[in-house]
């Protein structure tokens, strides 16, 4: 059904909604929303010049043939009229998405998304086709034709070839890298559309191949390819020879200079960054995790390793799809490792046998994965090399080092960590034949922190060890003064973790905060695990009426300010909202003083001095504010 895709067809006709002024049910264009568009009922109505109408509507007023714009999305009527289907592959040759060719003759593209098609390619990123032959074949020449059944022509003739998506006048940006440094030939349709297409390609290879020709096939009727060239006339010896003699293109020499002029580029070209896991874990680039000794960095990666490898939500945060992870811990036996995974597993009802072939340990005791060595931190490619080996082998998406500090004999020196940092980078970049993965890097604070606030720029190695990654986030352990505010005996079993500079952090009550907890095995062993932690919200169970009550009695009682006081304004909270007022009841007292600090910061209620008869001096009372909460 065509109105499934409203909200892409709108975002495909008018480009970004206002987000301010647009949400889940109605989308807003313009600076003051004038064009909405509602998603429940499929219709638009233009405010400004007074007029609206349904989907159809408002897709003639955007194309030509809202007829042939409409066949995109809609799902093919009778199926049973496929006549090919034509994979499109990534460069180890797993299926990222078809186009189906139907008869009579159209071509539909379709992928899949857990439970059946989709007929549409939203949100995928584009490949050339025949993918695997161009990785594989390194040292071939590419020949580019005009549709997948002649790239399989030459292909079964034994060439190198591929076409891209949807033909003549539909290549993407996106394709040109997977042609960098390669000899092409381009064959194009014997017709006006396809000698267009052809001068299109190399407008956009003659700067990225390292050598480039267009080849017109001696064909005498119009729209002929190559396909109809070998099935009439044509022969191999011949087609080499026309090859041959084609002038070549002359290709750009990379620039020197780095700085050119912005050309005008649509977003739907431009890959969108890919997330694995939250925001933190991102293929190719490396991400790190930042800590003092103790608080639950290794906890915590561990059990997010342990989260991407079942696909499971652990920690309040959906992974992406289920990866193959692999955790290298260079401080903790094998035993130690184990423990951690079971005591997970159990608490969080994992079976194991989910996490086999999707989650590769190591320890450092075993191997010495030394990364970078002597004096000047030389990097060991021996190593590097085994890692990209073994994580393009099993299809690694996710690889994290724990810490950083035991992969390296090197003294602990900005240099040798901007290095170390930025060769994991690009490993992170060309791992997996180019796929790319995910690394996650572990690190300590400078030995001398532990008194003071812990931000990024706290790690061992500083800036240049930052500037090197993509993500960056640092766990801190809760202090007595949070523990109290939160209502907890102890401070120790809770931290929060914080992504980016401390001047960004959130305050401590939005911020995303765990707990440690004990998990006793069947072998008498005890292990951390952690759960995700909700500080408590001061404001929960409190309502404008209720506010309003508190507001009036406070000021008909003139309450005092200090919370030693028999009539401490906090009681008053405390009695309304219906909490406990024991005196061993933090957590009560806690909230109540939350709320009278914003209130008096908002205006609910102010605080003032005067004379008290029964102290015989003066003190602190609260009252009514300038600002009166309306029921």
């Amino acid at each position: 059904m065509i109105y499934q895709h409203t909200k892409e067809i709108a975002l495909d006709l008018l480009g970004e909604p206002n987000k301010k002024l647009s949400n889940d049910k109605e989308l807003r264009w313009g600076t003051h929303g004038s064009l909405s568009l509602d998603l429940s009922k499929h219709t638009f109505y233009n405010h400004e010049l007074g007029y609206g109408g349904g989907l159809i509507d408002l897709i003639k007023e955007h194309v030509n043939d809202h007829i042939d714009y409409l066949k995109k999305y809609e799902e093919p009527k009778n199926r049973d009229n496929i006549k090919d289907i034509y994979p499109y592959t990534d460069k180890d040759g797993n299926t990222l998405y078809e186009v189906v060719r139907f008869e009579p003759k159209t071509f539909r593209p379709r992928r899949m998304n857990g439970t059946g098609y989709v007929w549409n390619l939203q949100g995928v990123v584009q490949v050339p086709y025949r993918l695997k032959d161009i990785y594989d074949r390194r040292d071939e020449i590419i020949y580019i034709v005009e549709g997948e059944k002649d790239a399989n022509t030459l292909a079964k003739m034994g060439y190198v070839a591929t076409t891209n998506c949807f033909g003549a006048s539909n290549w993407k940006v996106e394709l040109n890298s997977h042609f960098s440094g390669r000899d092409c030939v381009i064959v194009p349709d014997n017709d006006d559309e396809g000698r267009k297409h052809a001068e299109k390609v190399v407008e956009q290879l003659k700067s990225v191949c390292s050598s480039l020709k267009v080849v017109h096939l001696p064909l005498s009727n119009q729209k002929e390819d190559v396909s109809d060239y070998f099935g009439w006339l044509g022969s191999k010896d011949e087609f080499d020879k026309l090859v041959k003699d084609a002038p070549s293109i002359k290709c750009k020499p990379e620039s020197s200079v780095p700085f050119q002029s912005w050309t005008v580029v649509d977003a739907m070209t431009i890959p969108p960054r890919r997330f694995l896991y939250d925001n933190h874990y991102i293929r190719n680039f490396a991400s790190i995790t930042i800590a003092t000794g103790g608080v639950g960095k290794s906890t915590l990666c561990l059990t997010e390793m342990i989260a991407m490898a079942t696909g499971r939500n652990l920690l309040g945060v959906e992974p992406t799809q289920r990866l193959k992870v692999l955790y290298f811990n260079g401080e903790d036996p094998m035993e130690e490792i184990q423990r951690r995974c079971v005591a997970t597993c159990e608490h969080f009802g994992v079976p194991q046998e989910e996490l086999v072939d999707h989650l590769y340990i190591a320890s450092g005791r075993d191997y010495d994965l030394l990364l970078s060595e002597g004096f000047e931190g030389q990097i060991n490619e021996a190593n590097f090399n085994l890692i990209e080996d073994f994580c393009t082998d099993k299809g690694i998406d996710v690889f994290c080092l724990d810490p950083l500090a035991n992969l390296t004999t090197a003294d602990e020196t900005n240099m040798v960590f901007r290095t170390l940092a930025k060769r994991l980078s690009d490993l992170a970049d060309s791992c997996g034949n180019g796929r790319g993965i995910s690394i996650e890097i572990v690190h300590h604070t400078r030995k001398n922190i532990q008194n003071m606030e812990t931000n990024v720029e706290s790690a061992r190695g500083g800036s240049s060890l930052i500037a090197a990654v993509r993500s960056a986030r640092v766990l801190s352990p809760m202090t007595k003064e949070e523990a109290d505010k939160a209502g907890l005996e102890s401070h120790v079993n809770h931290f929060r973790v914080e992504v980016g500079k401390s001047n960004l952090a959130k305050p401590v009550d939005k911020a995303m905060w765990f707990e440690k907890k004990s998990h006793a095995l069947d072998n008498g062993d005890n292990c951390a695990v952690l759960e995700k932690w909700e500080f408590p919200d001061a404001f929960s169970g409190m309502s404008v009426e209720l506010g309003r009550r508190i507001q009036r009695r406070i000021e008909s009682e003139r309450p005092k300010h200090s919370p030693r006081a028999e009539n401490w304004a906090g009681k008053i909270i405390i009695e309304v909202l219906e909490l406990d007022i024991k005196d061993s009841d933090r957590l009560a007292r806690s909230k109540a003083s939350t709320i009278l600090k914003e209130w008096v910061r908002t205006g609910v209620v102010e605080v003032y001095e005067d004379h008290d008869g029964r102290q015989g001096r003066m003190t602190k009372f609260y009252c009514q504010g300038s600002k009166i909460l309306e029921e």
